[in-house]
């Protein structure tokens, strides 16, 4: 499996063998706009690393001085 097919498969699969017996650890910063994430195939001992970059934000919610929400 490349890159893009892991990807594809949201990132739930082993890369090497196929298999959702995957963990994956404690997420590293790598950066101010990405991180690592060490994985570990639990069915063939196939580590690899996660990466993730900053893409966006979502849902930004404004407040005025009384905590109260604003309605753009």
């Amino acid at each position: 499996m490349n890159p893009v097919q892991y990807v594809d498969a949201d990132g739930l699969q082993c890369p090497n063998c196929g298999s959702d017996d995957i963990m994956g650890y404690a997420i590293e910063e790598y950066g101010l706009t990405s991180a690592n994430r060490p994985c570990e195939c639990g069915e063939c001992g196939a580590e690899w690393t996660e990466e993730f970059e900053l893409s966006g934000y979502s849902n930004l919610i404004l407040r005025d001085d009384n905590g109260e929400e604003i309605v753009p």
